[in-house]
């Protein structure tokens, strides 16, 4: 599935403040079922919570890899596509190469996460508007096609 016309003469990449709505939107729906599933951890609430948690991440997973779009990016109109021909990424280049650094970062080693997070950022406000996670893999952040 295509998400750009790739015969068009050109693409407009995303604006910084719309990748920032999209994250914000991605980890507000993590962070409010991580928190219901917290404040009933021993409860049938909380393992519904649980799997909640485990369900967004494959439904987000399977967004990018398929769409290039997780619910953030669907709902603020802009997708992740291959830098050349404005295909999605794919599963590895969408989960492995742009997510995996940074779970791993954030889970085995907080402290070092956080610096890879404010470098990875800074990178936006460059003229690419390419994060180093884009880079990475070889991807660039547009304006997605109406649907």
């Amino acid at each position: 599935m295509t998400i750009l016309d790739v015969d068009a003469a050109e693409t407009t990449l995303a604006s910084r403040g719309s990748r920032l709505l999209a994250f914000v939107i991605d980890q507000a729906l993590s962070v409010v079922i991580l928190l219901i599933q917290r404040r009933a951890a021993l409860t049938a609430v909380g393992a519904i919570a649980g799997a909640c948690i485990l369900a967004l991440a494959i439904v987000q997973i399977i967004l990018l890899g398929t769409r290039g779009q997780t619910i953030g990016k669907m709902l603020i109109k802009i997708a992740i596509v291959d830098k050349i021909d404005k295909t999605p990424p794919g599963f590895v280049r969408a989960a492995l190469i742009r997510q995996l650094p940074t779970m791993i970062l954030t889970t085995f080693l907080p402290r070092l996460a956080g610096v890879y997070l404010l470098v990875d950022s800074a990178f936006i406000f460059g003229s690419a508007r390419r994060c180093v996670h884009d880079y990475l893999a070889g991807t660039v952040v547009v304006e997605s096609a109406p649907n």
